[in-house]
């Protein structure tokens, strides 16, 4: 054989070898065909996702219409979701799919079989959703048109849409996801935008999401796409049904005290208020009933509230893929009358009015003067006047402690940012040397006063490029040995504060480890940063940064670090270097990095463990006393030390607990699920080990099954 037969054969052998390896495993789902009553050789599946051991709750039912044979030698969509994305959804459900060749009956068919089988199976009536796919779009569209529908939600993926099939003022307040791709030759983007706005215009919900690469029923991201779409229809579903608002418990928000109607209505199409449900948003139906309730709501605090949110709806709260856009001049509108109403009272909900004022309608030096007034406002509070001036609406109390307490402990950070902001714009105002003069003057003894006069010195030092001075105001960065601003206990405790405040104790950066994070921050310099941050490492062996150090140049060396590039292998070679410092210490890096080498790692003991690590995390039995305790580098740039205090981590590690294991525990179970269910011994051990939690029940019903297979 010739060398080039050979390497023919070669190249043959690879490509079969790579057909089978991303050739579809069976997977094995609880199905059932039913015939549907009154209708003839009508037939209709309906498969299970998942085991819920509380077998009397309520399914959802998802309902499949497409254009799509699906033959037992094909893989149904019900499968492919099973397979893929089962995880992305939020509820138990069941799905059914059509069975018939009658095309022009179908979407009265989905309809048959659906009421079909909530008369068969405990089906939860708020969770009923049609997917209709391709063509098979217009069933969708005509079955959530009707005056009366079993389903509350509709997804349609890549389909036409005509107006003129449907009665469309039947949509009204039904829920709407479509999926649609610019890649389409046959219905362009434009015609679904169309469909967003007909439904708009009607008062439905409805939120359309790019589907990049067209309908490719293999991709994951088709599927992914499809899954999210069903969850974001279940959240809609629920704020519908039973309103919660979203609430951080560090932030101030808008609350509903008096459940008034209107002020329900706004807030449920106000991304904000519900967690960022893209179906429900709509700035439109949220400002108009935003204004009928200012019509008779009085108080001043419950108005600042209002006209904040009517200002954010028309800067950074927008809805761009259903044509909203920003309106600097309107936004600025809305947020004078919040300030107008609380001119002095504080909270974060007032920071935010003052900061959102300052748009790109004003001029450079209109965005200098609101910004040195924000920095004047802010300085003239003490930790007393805080909990006196505290915004609150009638009848509601102050603060609680903590988070007083909590906006206490932020607020110098707070008054530092804005110290930052109102510096580094000076370059861009028409009289840069005159309005950094002024910071001096007008707030003497103030970090800002330090700073503008350091930065008034550097323009005076010789410039190397005297035809662009402009470059100049980009140059000066805030300096390291900045004082902290200390916010006064009381008025009397005002007197000077940079004489109390002494450069001792302020943390001096590597000027090396600056310059390696700029490269970092630079996607064409990370060859740059690598070589820095191993320089760094070399000459300071002894660093507290040492494991961010090896968690950055892990992930500097991720397989598309640069194009044709892949460096794995380094990637976890460092993730595993910082992986021993960090211990059992909790912190976010520390997970990301650990995760990563979880899912690269063959072991099963070595997935247990990092499980385990996670529910010893939910049990309690590592808390605030257990993170790490060195600071992100980038957080000491300004002086800070890296050590924290245990103080600090109470409500970080609260917040975390409530707003960020979960997803931890998620990802992390069903990956392990995944690697380890096909082999009995390891689903045993999950089974074992965590009786109560959704991976061991799941190994439990798949070790039923496996048995009762043989």
């Amino acid at each position: 054989m010739n060398k080039f037969a050979y390497c023919l054969l070669l190249i043959e052998l690879f490509l079969l070898n790579s057909m089978y390896a991303h050739a579809e495993q069976p997977v094995i789902i609880e199905s059932t065909d039913y015939a549907i009553s009154g209708v003839p050789d009508a037939m209709y599946t309906i498969a299970q996702a998942r085991v819920d051991k509380e077998r009397d709750k309520p399914y959802g039912l998802l309902c499949f219409v497409s254009d799509r044979e699906t033959s037992e030698k094909e893989y149904s969509l019900i499968r492919h979701l099973f397979k893929r994305f089962d995880y992305n959804i939020p509820f138990k459900y069941y799905a059914i799919h059509i069975k018939t060749d009658e095309v022009k009956m179908r979407s009265q068919l989905i309809e048959a079989a659906a009421k079909d089988a909530d008369k068969r199976l405990n089906i939860n009536p708020d969770l009923v959703f049609v997917v209709a796919i391709g063509d098979e779009g217009i069933s969708g569209y005509n079955l959530a048109t009707q005056k009366e529908t079993v389903f509350t939600g509709t997804v349609v993926v890549e389909s036409d849409f005509d107006a003129k099939l449907f009665d469309l003022k039947n949509a009204k307040g039904r829920n709407f996801y479509i999926v649609h791709s610019k890649v389409n030759e046959y219905v362009p983007y434009d015609r679904a935008f169309e469909v967003v706005q007909a439904l708009l215009d009607v008062e439905a919900n409805v939120a359309i999401e790019q589907l990049k690469n067209g309908l490719d029923w293999q991709s994951e991201k088709t599927w992914s796409e499809i899954s999210i779409a069903i969850s974001q229809l279940a959240h809609a579903q629920e704020k519908l049904n039973e309103y919660r608002i979203y609430r951080n418990p560090y932030r101030d928000h808008l609350v509903n005290y008096k459940g008034d109607p209107d002020l329900h209505k706004a807030m449920l199409h106000d991304a904000e208020s519900t967690g960022g449900n893209r179906v429900l948003a709509n700035r439109q139906l949220a400002e108009k009933y935003y204004l009928k309730y200012l019509e008779r709501e009085t108080d001043t605090a419950q108005r600042a509230y209002v006209y904040t949110q009517l200002g954010i709806l028309y800067t950074t709260n927008i809805q761009t893929e259903k044509g909203e856009e920003s309106n600097d001049e309107i936004a600025e509108r809305y947020l004078k009358l919040a300030i107008k109403e609380e001119p002095e009272r504080i909270n974060m909900v007032m920071l935010r009015a003052r900061n959102h004022q300052i748009g790109h309608s004003l001029s450079y030096d209109e965005r200098f003067e609101k910004k040195l007034e924000i920095y004047k406002w802010l300085i003239s509070f003490t930790k007393e006047s805080i909990r006196e001036k505290w915004m609150k609406p009638k009848g509601t109390s102050g603060p609680s402690d903590r988070k007083y307490n909590a906006f206490i402990r932020n607020f110098p950070g707070l008054v530092s940012t804005s110290m930052v902001n109102m510096v580094s714009s000076i370059g861009s105002t028409s009289e840069p040397e005159k309005n950094l003069q002024r910071i001096v003057d007008e707030v003497p003894n103030t970090p800002a006063a330090e700073y503008a006069r350091r930065y008034l010195e550097f323009l005076k030092t010789p410039d190397d490029r005297p035809k662009r001075p402009w470059k100049r105001f980009r140059q000066f960065h805030p300096p390291a040995d900045l004082p902290e601003y200390v916010i006064p206990e009381t008025r009397a405790d005002i007197p000077n504060v940079l004489e109390d405040l002494t450069p001792e104790g302020m943390y001096e950066v590597d000027p090396m480890l600056r310059l390696a994070f700029d490269a970092y921050n630079d996607e064409e310099k990370h060859d740059e940063a690598i070589r820095l941050f191993n320089k760094y490492l070399e000459l300071n062996p002894d660093t507290p940064f040492k494991a961010e150090v090896y968690f950055r140049l892990g992930y500097l060396h991720q397989g598309d670090r640069n194009y044709n590039e892949n460096h794995e292998d380094l990637q976890v070679k460092y993730y595993q270097k910082a992986h021993e410092i960090w211990g059992n210490k909790i912190s976010y890096t520390h997970m990301v990095a650990w995760r990563t080498l979880v899912n690269k790692s063959d072991s099963f003991a070595y997935q247990k463990a990092y499980f385990d690590w996670l529910m010893s995390i939910k049990r309690g039995e590592l808390g605030a006393k257990d993170w790490y305790r060195i600071r992100n580098i980038q957080e000491t740039f300004n002086g800070r030390h890296p050590r924290i205090s245990e103080n600090d981590f109470e409500h970080i590690h609260d917040f975390f607990m409530k707003a960020n294991l979960n997803n931890f525990l998620s990802s992390g179970g069903n990956n392990f699920y995944s690697w380890s269910k096909d082999n009995e011994a390891h689903l045993a051990v999950l089974a074992e080990s965590y009786p109560e939690e959704e991976i061991g029940q799941l190994a439990k019903a798949r070790l039923e099954k496996m048995k009762n297979k043989e």
